[in-house]
């Protein structure tokens, strides 16, 4: 995913005829790299931010002849006008990892919920997680099809998780986390063990 940007002057107030021109603000910063102010199209960046959110790189070329891989780190709004008013990208090395958060979506349907005996509580929206920019999960699925009882407890990571855990791997014994979990009590990355705390509430 590319999207152009140019460098621009601090603007303070003036951000408000930007947003007429259709126009965004915006600044980069992060591995090596001071903070720069740019200015990218307002529709270009919605797009782009549909398909990468804020755990996808995208080729950030600023001035048409610099590219940069970043992150969308920060999202300004305005309370009464829609949309993006400021944007902070993150740009990151290839070889150094970082911490991200990454979303929780929940799927299927439990059958105490289908009999209309519990709610759906998530207490969780989203998971850190410590590995490579180009290792970082899009999103965590978690089934709730074998959740049947009215009051669930389930496991939830206490530090955030390594590129060994995103590949189903226990960071410390090497533990093949799929088939179950270990004596280190990690949880896998991919979600198919439970990884949040008490979702279903009976009424």
């Amino acid at each position: 995913m590319q999207l152009k940007a140019s460098k621009r002057e601090p603007l303070g107030k003036r951000t408000r005829r930007l947003h007429r021109e259709g126009k965004l603000a915006a600044v980069v910063y992060g591995h090596s790299a001071e903070a720069t102010p740019l200015v990218l199209d307002r529709l270009e960046f919605q797009k782009v931010f549909v398909k990468s959110g804020r755990t996808h790189l995208v080729d950030l070329v600023v001035d048409g002849d610099r590219t940069e891989k970043v992150l969308v780190r920060e999202i300004q709004t305005h309370p009464r006008r829609p949309g993006p008013i400021h944007v902070d990208f993150y740009q990151v090395s290839l070889e150094e990892k970082i911490r991200v958060e990454v979303p929780v979506h929940l799927t299927g349907e439990s059958a105490a919920v289908k009999r209309g005996d519990a709610d759906i509580l998530q207490p969780i929206h989203a998971l850190e997680v410590e590995c490579l920019p180009t290792d970082i999960p899009g999103e965590f699925e978690v089934d709730l099809t074998p959740l049947v009882h009215e009051q669930t407890m389930l496991a939830l990571p206490t530090r955030p998780l390594c590129r060994e855990t995103c590949r189903g791997l226990c960071s410390r014994c090497g533990a093949n986390l799929n088939a179950g979990p270990c004596d280190c009590q990690e949880v896998p990355a991919d979600g198919r063990l439970a990884v949040l705390h008490a979702l279903v509430r009976g009424k």
